[in-house]
């Protein structure tokens, strides 16, 4: 039940939910057993932590995430580092050892203006699935950093 977001399957009259919100869709049991995995060991239910993850990937402050469901800051910026060093390890056993199909790839450039100036971003992704493949940041727009990505995707 915990697994469930409150309100989900209920009514004003029934506040206990129906049968069909009951249903979730299968999901391993080691999910929270495993130490390598960013939801090891935490103490909220499971759609939360994927409702604060989706928020944080798509821009949303820590501050109103911590405001919308009275959680600790730290505990947020946790979560997020965990979750960005599991996806750093998918990404270097999984993309960066080519164990992924490529098909069509996409690769562009595009310059990021920061405080101290700006800096050159190449990037490689495949096309039909948006996977990120590779990314790299130079100082300057050259060859020698679109060499880098290709020789990585």
């Amino acid at each position: 039940m915990d697994d469930l977001p409150p309100m989900w399957g209920t009514t004003h009259r029934n506040p206990q939910p129906t049968r069909a919100a009951l249903y979730l869709p299968h999901r391993p049991p080691h999910v929270r057993r495993d130490p390598g995995n960013p939801l090891f060991g935490l103490q909220y239910p499971l759609w939360r932590v994927v409702v604060v993850l989706t928020l944080l990937a798509h821009g949303c402050p820590v501050q109103a995430i911590t405001a919308a469901f009275y959680l600790d800051a730290r505990t947020v910026t946790d979560g997020l580092r965990k979750a960005g060093l599991h996806g750093k390890k998918i990404q270097g056993r999984v993309v960066c050892h080519g164990r992924v199909t490529l098909g069509q790839v996409q690769a562009d450039e595009l310059y990021v203006k920061m405080q101290g100036g700006r800096v050159w971003m190449a990037t490689a992704m495949r096309v039909f699935s948006r996977l990120f493949l590779w990314g790299e940041i130079a100082l300057q727009r050259d060859r020698c950093l679109i060499e880098r990505v290709v020789a990585q995707v």
